[in-house]
């Protein structure tokens, strides 16, 4: 009788089902805990109800699962046990995915490290330290930290090509910022930061720079930008989502402020619960893009506040 060995999957393969199996047990968890409003069976979560397990004060957050302290010159840190997050097979796969990703980037090795089940890594976020009552308060909330910004130290450090980003001239253009140009590129994200903690980039408006996403990744490969903390985390992303809403809220700059969200999803996710009168989509890319669209959409906000 002729044997017939098993098909020998390809990694994609196999990376898809266990993506396929994390995906069904947090929705079954999430259905359960929904339904009877109990916690979690694995974490002690209650789910849709993170903030109440938390304890915050200006973006710094201790919590059951992770902490995250609070920002001291554009940056702070966090730390996840991911052993309450993901299953055995779960973290197998993130520690493949979390040791490729090093594997192609310097800054993301630099700034990210996985320690058993202790995920720690440095992200950024920038406020003014000092408040003028006069001005109106902006807080532009990008999508994830690119690792080479975080290494320079300033948000939008350079292009991927080494050259100045077109960020920074929209802002401009906007009237959040003075226009700067300096000899290097280290000594213009020098003049912003201090700038921005000192308040005084505008006449008008206090601006503050934070991200959506606190983990950092590389400008290019297979998990550059938004898509990749997405994939990566994709099998607990509501938790990561709800983690970086009370994140947003703890912070001080976060009261009385606009938000200003340049990416549709977290946009989208803000909106359930943070007051639409202060939340504004505005685009980095395409159509509506432009510092004068930034400026509409401010004036309008503002008119109707």
């Amino acid at each position: 009788m002729a044997i017939i060995g098993k098909k020998k999957r390809t990694l994609r393969e196999r990376t898809k089902e266990v993506d396929q199996k994390l995906a069904l047990s947090e929705g079954r968890r999430r259905d359960l805990n929904q339904k009877y409003r109990g916690p979690d069976p694995r974490t002690t979560e209650y789910f849709g109800n993170l903030s109440s397990r938390t304890s915050a004060q200006n973006g710094g957050i201790i919590s059951t699962h992770y902490q995250i302290t609070p920002v001291l010159n554009g940056h702070y840190k966090v730390t996840i046990d991911l052993s309450k997050w993901l299953p055995q097979y779960g973290l197998l796969s993130f520690t493949r995915e979390f040791q490729r990703i090093g594997s192609e980037d310097k800054h993301f090795r630099d700034l990210c490290s996985l320690n058993g089940t202790l995920l720690q890594y440095t992200s950024e976020s920038l406020f003014p330290d000092k408040y003028d009552p006069r001005k109106k308060k902006v807080m532009i909330v990008l999508g994830n930290p690119a690792t080479h910004s975080v290494a320079g130290g300033m948000f939008f450090y350079s292009r991927s090509d080494g050259n100045r980003h077109q960020f920074w001239g929209k802002l401009e253009e906007a009237g959040l910022i003075t226009k700067i140009i300096d000899d290097t590129l280290e000594e213009e994200a020098k003049v912003r930061k201090k700038l921005i903690l000192d308040g005084e980039t505008s006449q008008k408006y206090l601006l503050g720079l934070t991200t959506f996403y606190s983990f950092p990744t590389p400008v290019s490969g297979d998990y550059k930008d938004v898509k990749g903390v997405e994939a990566l985390f994709r099998p607990v992303i509501s938790r990561v989502q709800r983690m970086e809403l009370d994140r947003l809220l703890s912070y001080e700059f976060s009261q009385d402020t606009l938000f200003v969200f340049t990416q549709k999803s977290s946009y989208c996710y803000a909106s359930s619960s943070l007051c639409r009168k202060r939340l504004i989509y505005w685009p980095l890319k395409g159509a509506g893009s432009s510092g004068m669209d930034l400026v509409d959409l401010l004036n309008l906000k503002n008119n109707s506040i």
